[in-house]
């Protein structure tokens, strides 16, 4: 639905200048719907990982092993970032939010021993 609605939009639209309920809709589809549902999985796959290790924490995990899980979160959090900032709607800006503030509900009871 996203590819199909961003691709009639761009193609058969003005995008600065919405003009007629059709172009309407395909912007919604394309920018709103399209985003809400990439982002609604995204966090659930980021959920569904932070509370397994929660509740299920690796054992193996040693202080060398940090500057590879920070380089990744590094990655991670710029590649949402470069998403979210350049983009007409603020959805990623909201998942961005959202899923920090549940990360550190998640990881806060656990600070002290981040090494669980």
């Amino acid at each position: 639905m996203h590819e199909l609605a961003s691709f009639a939009f761009n193609a058969y639209c003005d995008p600065d200048r919405l003009t007629d309920p059709l172009c309407g809709g395909l912007f919604f589809n394309d920018y709103f719907t399209g985003n809400v549902l990439y982002f609604v999985g995204a966090f659930l796959m980021n959920l569904g990982l932070l509370l397994f290790e929660r509740l299920n924490p690796s054992e193996s995990f040693r202080r060398r092993h940090l500057p590879v899980l920070l380089a990744n979160a590094v990655v991670y959090a710029f590649a949402v970032f470069a998403y979210a900032a350049f983009d007409r709607v603020l959805v990623g800006l909201v998942y961005t939010v959202v899923m920090a503030a549940v990360a550190v509900a998640i990881g806060w009871p656990v600070r002290r021993s981040f090494q669980r």
